[in-house]
Parts: C-alpha cells; structure tokens; sequence
C-alpha cells in the first residue's frame, strides 16, 4: 500500500494492528470511499435477499387468540370494546351481563381500527352497542409501522382494506417491507412477543390476564422512551378515521360510548402536554360531526377505586384489576343496552 510520503508494509500477524490502521489512514480518500461503497452495497444485497426469502417462503400464521375470538363472533354477540392492548389486558369478557367481546391489537391505530371493527360487525348482526378507546395511542402510533401486519392478518384484514390516501398508501407498504426492524420499538415489540403471560388457554379467553405488579419508576421510563420512538407528529387521518367511524355506527343503528381506560399514576408524569391538547382537540371534532355528547365519553383514566397491586405496568391492568374494572364496566355497559332496548320496545307497541 503506498502512503502519502513512505511505503507502508502490512504487518504480518493481526489485521487491526497500529502499524495497519496507520497504513489505512494514510490511503486515498478516493480509495477509501469506495471501500465504504462496497461494504454499503454488500449490506444492502444481504438485506435485499433476506427479504425476499421472507416474502416468498414466510410461513402462514398460526392460529391465535383473535382469530379464534373472530370466529366466535356470532349472531348473540351485543357488545364490542375496540382498543390497543390497553382494552386487551383491561377487559374480561365473561364477566359482563350481556354477550361481549374484546377486540383489540397492541398500539391498533384508527385506520386500522375502523378496517378491523367493519370486520367484526360482519359477523355481528346483533351488536347494539360499541364501546371504542381513546386514547393517545391509536391517535399517535402508527400500526403497522411498529407491528407489520400480522396482527391485523389476525382479524382477517388485509393492509389494502385500509382507507389511506395515495402517499399514506406508499409510506404504509414501505413501513411494511421493512418496518423498523432495529429499532427499540421493534426491540420492545419482539420482547413482548415472548411474554410468557400470553398463554393459548389465555387469549382463547379473549383476552390476556396478568399476575405482574408495576414497577412504577421502570415501567414509566421505558414506556416515555417508547413514545418517543414511535409517535409520529401527523394525526389528522387517523382523527377522520374515528369520525368515520362513530358515524358509520350510528348510521347502523348502534350506540358509540368512548371510553378511556385505567391508567397508573406514574403513567401521568410522562404524558406531554401537547399529547392531552390533541386528545381535547379530538373530542372536540367528534361532538362536533357526530351524535355522541360529553355523557357518552366514559373517563376512568384516575380511577380511585384502583389500588398501585392492580396494574401490570404503568398503562396496563394486570388479571386481579381487570376483574375489579371489567365488573365496574359491566354496569354502565348493561344499562345502555337495557335502555336500547326499553326503547326498541316502546317503538314497537301499539
């Protein structure tokens, strides 16, 4: 190799050796930058082709608790709560009065909300009352960008069924192709994957119970860095994908409550204010374009009742609050329907 004012001579034994390093430093800038080129371009084929593998031999997804709990969708079915994994650990089906069900996928937008809930009532004829969450999450995170698409696969619903503009379209198949596999989100996401908790006994119950208790100063800390990471500043479609919501529910006949789940105090400490400002905004369009009233919006986000040993982390329920919430749930949930129906009634008496 020649240097810029002597000839240096590689040393024969180790690769990264001062003399070497040195011999390196001293080459061609040019020369230098074609061997970062061709380090780039050998990075980019492995990755090309790991992807293609993925895409052609990926194996078909296997059977779990949402798939198993759309079939089980049927004509006595009377009551859907839609959500994140906040309603997934917060709400136990068996316990309410009235035919329930859970329908929810971790950090579940709401384009991707409406594709899934329009799924559901397909099988559904008798729902009279839809309970849907609000909360920063499906309004910030961005599904796929942060779980691909396997769990909507789970509700039978294809990434194409999705209402998106043109550039949202390319962004989300671009997000699918290779969606933030190195990132902590993707890191944290894989990690939860393997939670032990998520039993096949379990998530055929619909939903998925806890023994954990929170560790509130950990639990907070990483949750704010997961924010960080995932939250995108653009929330407008997903706002309208709410709206279109609610107003297609109530062009069926359904009642809409919006409900916001329990959430742990040290949750509150890392909560920005804009995220809360967006929210008001957001109920705020909704009064505005549909029906739902401020009485139809269910706040149990500080709820007294529960105790620091029912949360499984800092925004979720673990089993023994689940119980305790889903029991203080039902009770609002079964006065609705049974008013839905004292109505029904009334209308169809002579």
């Amino acid at each position: 190799m020649r240097g810029a004012d002597h000839v240096c001579r590689p040393a024969q034994i180790g690769l990264f050796t001062l003399e070497n390093i040195d011999c390196y430093r001293r080459l061609p800038t040019r020369e230098k930058c074609w061997h970062v080129l061709t380090w780039f371009c050998g990075v980019v084929i492995v990755a090309g082709g790991c992807q293609l593998c993925h895409w052609f031999w990926v194996s078909p997804p296997d059977v779990n608790y949402r798939s198993m709990a759309l079939e089980s969708l049927s004509p006595e079915t009377e009551v859907l709560i839609v959500g994140t994994s906040h309603v997934e650990r917060a709400v136990r089906p068996d316990v309410f009065t009235h035919e329930t069900m859970g329908i929810s996928a971790r950090a579940l937008d709401y384009v991707c909300m409406e594709a899934v809930l329009n799924k559901a009532l397909d099988r559904a004829p008798a729902v009279a009352l839809v309970v849907l969450e609000v909360d920063y999450v499906p309004l910030y995170m961005d599904h796929i960008a942060f779980a691909g698409d396997r769990e909507l696969a789970d509700w039978g619903v294809s990434y194409r069924e999705l209402k998106l503009d043109p550039l949202a379209r390319a962004r989300t198949y671009l997000s699918l192709v290779g969606y933030k596999r190195f990132t902590p989100s993707h890191l944290w996401l894989r990690a939860a994957a393997k939670d032990p908790e998520m039993t096949p006994e379990r998530r055929f119950a619909g939903y998925v119970a806890s023994e954990r208790v929170v560790d509130a100063s950990r639990d907070a800390a990483k949750l704010r860095a997961l924010f960080d990471d995932v939250f995108t500043g653009d929330v407008s479609a997903r706002q309208q994908a709410l709206i279109r919501m609610i107003q297609g529910l109530e062009a069926r006949g359904i009642q809409v409550r919006l409900l916001r789940l329990p959430m742990h105090e040290s949750y509150w400490a890392i909560v920005r204010p804009e995220w809360e400002r967006t929210l008001s905004q957001t109920l705020e369009l909704i009064r505005a374009k549909t029906d739902v009233g401020p009485g139809d919006f269910w706040d149990y986000s500080t709820l007294a009742s529960l105790e620091a040993h029912d949360y499984r982390d800092a925004d979720h329920l673990n089993g023994w609050g689940a119980v305790k919430f889903s029991h203080l749930l039902d009770g609002r949930v079964e006065s609705q329907v049974r008013s839905r129906t004292e109505t029904l009634v009334r209308r169809i008496e002579p």
